[in-house]
């Protein structure tokens, strides 16, 4: 795999952040549907909750801890299959950046349909 240019670099640790908040408010999102429809199942609702935290804490660590620039086009593709990453986003890389990342999208599709 190619590394990644500079510039696009820069941009992937530019835009970190705010694709940490998306994924941040998408947990959000998620823990707020587990307490909304908690009546009459408050323990299993607060397992569901545990269960979620544990599982979407080790993806974030996943995905955002330790950031290289060697496993940059990976992570910009794991950030485009979570959907944490616009298509304007990745747009905004090179074109090499962006077919790389498309050819890892493609290749992800084959193995899960």
């Amino acid at each position: 795999m190619s590394q990644i240019s500079k510039n696009d670099w820069k941009l992937l640790c530019s835009l970190q952040e705010e694709i940490l908040a998306t994924a941040c408010e998408s947990i959000f999102q998620e823990v707020n549907k587990i307490a909304a429809n908690r009546e009459g199942k408050e323990h299993e609702s607060y397992l569901g909750l545990w269960e979620l935290l544990r599982t979407k804490d080790k993806e974030v660590i996943q995905m955002f801890d330790g950031l290289r620039k060697r496993d940059a086009i990976i992570t910009l593709a794991i950030w485009r299959r979570n959907e944490l990453m616009t298509e304007i986003q990745l747009a905004q890389f090179t074109p090499e950046t962006q077919q790389a990342v498309n050819s890892i999208l493609r290749l992800g599709e084959r193995y899960t349909d």
